[in-house]
């Protein structure tokens, strides 16, 4: 018996890469998986699949002229995915009505979008356990550390850089948009802890990527934060406030063994979030979906 067909619609990043390529791993042996890039949105009318996920909401919204054509031509059932509350706008109510299914990466997302009427279903990212591991030692010098955008959303040139010139510690971060590999993971083995200063955040790859490397995070109440962080068990969470983060620094510096304890509990606490687990989330979708 032939196995179901599900193409995955990404953009020309790597996140959405590595979702895809991670998901299409693990379960390969139920599913077959292709994966196209959304420069090319006729191609999802090349073969007949019985799903076609768009991993983000504003790829979606490249083929929404053209749906109809696309549902009649391959007979799929689509589903469009929710990463960020910038993707989306005043509008999507009224745009969610040829979708079968509705994915998000957070409580909140799901809180918004279930009100669509549509089955709106929670999946979490997942992270690469073997890739990013805790470091043989604990860095001698306190750092700090960031990964990503550095955009104003994100507080990097407001409040993270600021903070590291004032208490005079190292700054760990990306100069350039680095690949998913060893290179990455190595960054976050030379923090002892990791800053996520958001103002938004529609899940928060680092905080995942930080926790499975043994490092506590510093974090406002964004993204998967208040799901994934036990406040000051496996990390802190603190209002978006330069002087109330400098002060969780402070405690953490001045604390150096209760910063390796709650780096031990967060690397624990990512482990349920490890792809093979991750990946029968979107198994238990696709079952739900076609039936």
């Amino acid at each position: 018996m032939a196995k179901p067909r599900i193409v995955f619609v990404i953009d020309k990043g790597f996140a959405f890469k590595i979702i895809a390529e991670q998901v299409a791993h693990y379960l390969s042996s139920k599913y077959d998986f292709i994966i196209i890039s959304d420069r090319d949105p006729s191609g999802v009318l090349r073969y007949r699949y019985h799903i076609i996920h768009f991993l983000a909401w504003d790829r979606w919204q490249r083929v929404l002229p053209n749906i109809e054509i696309v549902r009649s031509a391959t007979k799929a059932k689509i589903i469009s995915g929710v990463h960020s509350f910038r993707s989306w706008g005043d509008n999507w109510l009224n745009e969610v009505e040829p979708l079968d299914a509705i994915t998000v990466t957070c409580k909140t997302l799901q809180e918004i979008f279930i009100c669509s009427g549509k089955p709106t279903y929670l999946l979490p990212n997942g992270v690469d356990t073997d890739l990013f591991h805790p470091a043989r030692s604990v860095p001698k010098q306190f750092a700090i550390g960031f990964i990503g955008a550095r955009d104003s959303i994100k507080g990097f040139h407001e409040l993270i850089v600021p903070l590291s010139k004032e208490l005079d510690i190292p700054l760990i971060t990306n100069k350039k948009r680095l690949p998913y590999n060893e290179r990455l993971a190595k960054l976050y083995r030379r923090m002892n802890c990791y800053i996520c200063a958001s103002e938004s955040e529609g899940f928060c790859m680092p905080l995942l990527e930080a926790a499975a490397s043994g490092i506590p995070s510093i974090s406002t109440k964004v993204g998967i934060a208040e799901e994934f962080i036990d406040d000051r068990y496996s990390g802190l969470l603190v209002e978006r406030n330069y002087q109330v983060i400098k002060e969780a620094v402070l405690h953490l510096m001045a604390h150096p063994g209760i910063a390796e304890s709650m780096g031990h509990k967060a690397r624990h606490y990512s482990l349920r979030y490890g792809w093979d687990r991750v990946a029968q989330c979107y198994n238990v979708l696709y079952q739900k979906v076609l039936n």
